[in-house]
């Protein structure tokens, strides 16, 4: 797996998987063209996710309304976040962030690139990778993701394992199912005869 060559060693790692029966290829296709809206559980639990942060600027000056435009998708609603780190197409991707993902306003560290990712190493601080793997499977497909982070210092890895178990991994594992559901019904919607 790709993942394994972006992040070999890791502290935290969650997978989920999903057959779905469709081709492998609408599989994929159906997963790149997934919308932010296709999973509003992630909506939900980011709008929570935000609430400290809004609560810090009430009384402030209100960042300025995002003009409305057409759906973005999933990959893209991501990229502000988290940068391409590898790439198969048709089989798997792979993107990572850094950060501080404990912390009430979650800040990410931007990055360039795979490069800035790979050299990361600023003390306090988080890196992850995630990544989206199709491969055939006697029934159509395996649509498999995992997440993989790794601490840049001990004591990082020590404050991040309580929120990581408790709200991380449940949380972020409900919005991960949710987003593999949502793909399987774009692949079944573009390919509703598959195996019949």
């Amino acid at each position: 797996m790709l993942i394994d060559e972006v992040l070999g060693r890791w502290d935290f790692r969650e997978v989920h998987t999903l057959v779905v029966p469709a081709p492998p290829q609408t599989v994929w296709e159906a997963a790149q063209a997934l919308e932010a809206g296709d999973v509003p559980v992630a909506r939900i639990l980011m709008a929570v996710r935000s609430l400290p942060g809004l609560a810090r600027r009430r009384g402030g000056p209100r960042p300025a309304p995002r003009p409305r435009s057409a759906p973005r998708t999933l990959r893209e609603a991501m990229a502000g976040t988290f940068v391409p780190l590898a790439e198969l197409p048709g089989r798997e991707t792979v993107s990572g962030a850094a950060g501080q993902w404990w912390k009430p306003a979650a800040p990410f560290v931007r990055l360039a690139g795979p490069e800035e990712f790979h050299s990361f190493r600023t003390p306090g601080h988080l890196r992850a990778a995630v990544n989206l793997r199709v491969t055939p499977h006697p029934r159509g497909a395996l649509l498999h993701t995992e997440t993989r982070v790794v601490a840049v210092d001990p004591r990082t890895r020590r404050v991040f394992a309580p929120y990581w178990y408790l709200l991380a991994r449940p949380f972020g594992g409900l919005i991960r199912r949710a987003a593999l559901r949502a793909v399987a019904r774009r692949a079944l919607a573009a390919e509703p005869a598959f195996g019949a």
